[in-house]
């Protein structure tokens, strides 16, 4: 396998390109819009962003395995990756035509560009295993989320500069979405430059209804041998708990910081250019650990800081203190998901990387869905971002607990048997089983 640093810069580049859709658009500052502004009411808004982010990953979930699918079987890649970045940027520029009280417009922009974000995320990692080792994966992955919180970091200073520029004018807060848009555009360029497809295309496809009886077989095969994959089945699961309480922290993280703690819109943008920072150190240092001791070793040291880190935000009682800990969630929030990824990657046979990260996306989009509506319905019912903040434990705890059943030897072994299993089919005939 011949792979030029280039080409993992290039694959890096799209996490820095993309990290300006979650940071300005998810984080930072739409979502308080779309609470304060669209909506009018905090707790009510709260709920309506979370069914709004639910309804996007609900689609995901049921496109995610079957494009996939399609991907490996298609070799086209690189192809659907182009396609989902141009759905996320096309439907990001048109936030600015969003005012207040245009809830339905709102949902739709954000419901159909979160969706071209959450496929492209899924494409984009089923590269990772193709352009490094298995004893580099942890780090490359964690070069590409420590270059993506800080492509965060500059789409939101750009933001702040329009903002400053406008003397915080409406105008202002209306041209920060199609710059975002923008950025996302253009710093992804490398990515198409630079990242090869290296799949090995079946058959020509023709016809969308062609593409998805393709996508439908190949995931009903996938489904009759996943059992075989029962490391990988773990993790997944183990992955849909911790990933619940993640999401949830990161999509609620600044109204909760507004609303607890009194913070200022400046003081909003600092802890959240903090953060980003502390994740970006996560993520890297994370990822040379992992290689050194094994990425199930590297998870459960990551998931139970977020255990503690948790126990923590709900304990103190001061800004100084929440400072603290969102720096501390921060640090824990890059390395978990490089680790993950990059498990991921460990446990799939390379014949199928963009199925088995469809399913890695399908799982993280469902638990999408149980943590960020459980923490809007409780912070509806309650109201007390506080207690339902104190919820997300229990979806850390339960992660902790079956990452703990891994053997990450086997995982990666039945990976590798896998592939050989393939090689031998193609070149002696197709057996009934594998």
């Amino acid at each position: 396998m011949k792979v030029l640093t280039k080409e993992i810069f290039g694959w890096a580049m799209f996490d820095f390109a993309n990290s300006s859709y979650t940071t300005v658009i998810i984080t930072a500052i739409f979502n308080l819009y779309f609470i304060e502004g669209v909506v009018g009411d905090p707790n009510h808004g709260d709920y309506l962003w979370g069914m709004t982010l639910s309804i996007s990953y609900l689609i995901v979930v049921l496109v995610s395995p079957i494009l996939g699918a399609i991907a490996d079987f298609s070799a086209l890649k690189k192809r659907f990756l182009l396609f989902t970045s141009l759905v996320c940027v096309g439907f990001t520029a048109p936030l600015y035509f969003v005012g207040p009280g245009d809830l339905i417009l709102a949902m739709t922009f954000v419901i159909l560009s979160n969706i071209g974000f959450s496929l492209g995320e899924n494409l984009i990692s089923s590269f990772l295993p193709e352009i490094t080792t298995k004893d580099h994966i942890g780090r490359v992955s964690g070069y590409g989320w420590g270059l993506g919180f800080l492509g965060g970091i500059l789409a939101l200073l750009g933001s702040i500069v329009i903002l400053k520029s406008m003397d915080g004018d409406s105008l202002g807060y209306k041209l920060i979405y199609p710059f975002v848009a923008l950025f996302f555009a253009l710093s992804a360029i490398p990515t198409f430059l630079w990242v090869k497809e290296r799949g090995t295309r079946h058959q020509d496809i023709q016809g969308l209804r062609a593409y998805a009886q393709i996508g439908y077989q190949q995931l009903m095969s996938t489904f009759r041998h996943l059992s075989d994959f029962k490391e990988l089945v773990k993790l997944l699961f183990a992955f849909f708990f911790y990933n619940a309480g993640l999401i949830t922290v990161i999509a609620f993280a600044v109204p909760y910081a507004k609303e607890v703690f009194g913070f200022e819109k400046g003081e909003l943008i600092v802890l959240i250019i903090v953060s980003n920072v502390a994740a970006s150190i996560g993520a890297i240092l994370f990822g040379f650990i992992q290689d050194k001791i094994g990425a199930k070793r590297t998870l459960v040291i990551t998931v139970a800081w977020w255990i503690i880190t948790v126990f923590g935000i709900y304990s103190v009682e001061s800004q100084k203190g929440f400072w603290v800990m969102a720096s501390m969630a921060g640090f824990g929030l890059g390395s978990a998901q490089s680790a993950t990824r990059a498990m991921v990657g460990l446990f799939s046979p390379k014949s199928r990387l963009a199925e088995f990260y469809g399913f890695w996306g399908m799982f993280g989009k469902l638990s999408s869905i149980l943590g960020l509506y459980s923490f809007g319905l409780l912070s509806y019912v309650t109201s007390s971002k506080k207690l339902a903040l104190l919820s997300t434990a229990v979806f850390f705890i339960i992660g902790f607990i079956i990452l703990l059943w891994i053997n990450e030897r086997k995982g990666i072994q039945r990976s590798t048997s896998y592939d050989r299993d393939i090689t031998k089919i193609e070149e002696t005939g197709p057996a009934d089983e594998l």
